[in-house]
């Protein structure tokens, strides 16, 4: 009778243990997602800061070198307290120009075609 007993509390020890070890596992699968989620996500954070960050290095740059190219055009003003008025302005620089000629003039002879 004592054999039986045993027998059975052997076997419900084992049923029991491979229920706690499916829950385990279970568990952990979860957790293990939940972590390639949360890394997945802050991966794609990391990547959009990432670029952000390149983003604003490349405005920089640029911002610098308009700032740099508009110091090079202003030309100092002399006599400036002295002056005052519309007259006191200098002229605009000119950086690059075009000639643009109306259709059929030859620089040449200044005849039309």
């Amino acid at each position: 009778m004592y054999a039986e007993i045993w027998f059975f509390g052997f076997i419900l020890l084992i049923v029991v243990s491979l229920v706690a070890r499916e829950c385990y596992l279970f568990i952990k699968l979860k957790i293990d997602e939940w972590n390639m989620r949360v890394y997945a996500r802050l991966l794609r954070h990391e990547m959009m800061l990432r670029v952000a960050m390149e983003v604003m290095k490349v405005t920089g740059k640029v911002c610098l070198q308009a700032c740099c190219l508009c110091a090079r055009q202003k030309v100092p003003s002399q006599n400036t307290a002295s002056q005052s008025g519309p007259s006191s302005r200098q002229p605009g620089r000119v950086v690059q120009s075009y000639r643009i000629d109306p259709s059929g003039v030859s620089l040449n002879t200044g005849e039309q075609p």
